[in-house]
C-alpha cells in the first residue's frame, strides 16, 4: 500500500540542511521524523477523459519542501501502480487471444465451422 511504502522511507534531512530566509537569518528545520511533525494536504481527483484523471495537491499546513517530497513520492507510487496495471491488462489480453486461438484450432480439428471473428 501507498502509506506503508511512504512511511518505510527514512530521510535524515536535519543533518546538514539550513534554510535561509529573506531577512538573511536561518529558519529552524523541523524534525520530520518526530511524532509531532505533521503535513496537512488536500487531494482532489478530477476525471478529465475516459480513463484519464487529474490529481490536484493542495498544502494546508507544513513546510513546502516536505510537501513537495510527499507529492513526488505519491506520484512515483501512482506511476508504478499504473505501469503494473497496464502490464496486467496486456497479459490478460494475450491470455484471452491464446485461449481463442486454441478454441479455433480445436474446432477446426473436429471439422466444425469456425465462428466469425
Amino acid at each position: 500500500p501507498l502509506s506503508r511504502s511512504l512511511r518505510s522511507r527514512r530521510y535524515d534531512v536535519n543533518s546538514n540542511m539550513k534554510v535561509l530566509q529573506a531577512d538573511s537569518t536561518y529558519a529552524a528545520i523541523p524534525n520530520l521524523l518526530s511524532p509531532e511533525y505533521c503535513i496537512t494536504v488536500g487531494l482532489t481527483l478530477y476525471k478529465v477523459q475516459h480513463s484519464i484523471y487529474l490529481l490536484d495537491f493542495q498544502k494546508s499546513s507544513g513546510d513546502s519542501f516536505s510537501f513537495m517530497t510527499l507529492c513526488a513520492n505519491i506520484i512515483s507510487e501512482l506511476k508504478t501502480l499504473s505501469a503494473a496495471n497496464k502490464l496486467q491488462q496486456q497479459q490478460q489480453q494475450l491470455a484471452a487471444q491464446e485461449a481463442y486461438a486454441k478454441q479455433q484450432a480445436a474446432m477446426q480439428q473436429q471439422g466444425a465451422p469456425a465462428p466469425p471473428s
